[in-house]
């Protein structure tokens, strides 16, 4: 629920892999078919945070590599201030804005 905030997600991606885990999970990601992944600035709290948003295809390109496959894509909902509304993003364009975010796992073939 934090690979958005890490500004060299690929290369994280790659180290957990190489650490050889049967599967990855990756939950809460901001990521949908967006027209691509982009940088942003999250308002939280008073402060601003850089994030990405991630364009789902480029997210699962990244992820399923070394003998890792997407295993489970599904929905990730949780409340926001309190209520079941969609993550707010009305200051985003309306391409980039996203009705929730995804939780994906990835799984490694045991062929030798």
């Amino acid at each position: 629920s934090s690979i958005h905030y890490v500004e060299d997600w690929r290369s994280l991606t790659a180290q957990l892999r190489g650490y050889g885990p049967r599967a990855l999970l990756f939950a809460d990601v901001p990521s949908g078919p967006i027209p691509r992944t982009v940088a942003t600035r999250q308002h939280f709290y008073g402060q601003r945070i850089p994030g990405w948003l991630f364009r789902d295809e480029e997210f699962v390109e990244a992820v399923a590599r070394d003998g890792y496959t997407l295993a489970l894509r599904a929905p990730f909902r949780r409340p926001y201030f309190g209520r079941d509304i969609a993550p707010p993003m009305s200051a985003l364009p309306p391409a980039y804005q996203m009705p929730h975010f995804w939780q994906y796992m990835f799984t490694r073939d045991r062929t030798p």
